[in-house]
């Protein structure tokens, strides 16, 4: 799972506040698999995260827009998880990607999830 997740951070996505951290991986609840995994993020907001990801077919990546919380759908009692909002972000410009993806957000408001703060789910600090 970790090829998915390029761990190497440019100059340019640390000028514009992406980190490399650990967060939660995807299988890491199966058998053999590492719970986190080494990723490059950017915290737009207490909800929504920018993962750095490895295209699966070809060289080269893009970037996924990920929100912590639940479908709309879901109970109430259901625990938030990250959820995948909208993929295949390609801005060469880091700092730009950040801008434009704070006015997607804006622009693309949507009822069908539940946007809930990950400090408060998950007793910890939100990556």
């Amino acid at each position: 799972m970790q090829y998915l997740y390029p761990a190497d951070i440019t100059a340019a996505e640390a000028t514009a506040g992406f980190h490399q951290i650990d967060i939660e991986n995807p299988s890491g609840d199966c058998v053999g698999h590492p719970p986190t995994i080494r990723a490059v993020v950017y915290r737009v907001d207490p909800c929504h995260r920018l993962v750095k990801m490895a295209h699966p077919g070809r060289a080269g990546h893009y970037y996924a827009l990920q929100m912590f919380g639940r479908y709309s759908f879901d109970p109430q009692s259901r625990q938030g998880r990250w959820l995948l909002r909208h993929t295949d972000f390609q801005e060469a410009d880091p700092v730009e990607l950040t801008e434009a993806v704070a006015s997607w957000l804006e622009a693309h408001r949507d009822d069908r999830y539940v946007a809930l703060d990950p400090s408060l789910e998950l007793g910890r600090e939100p990556v």
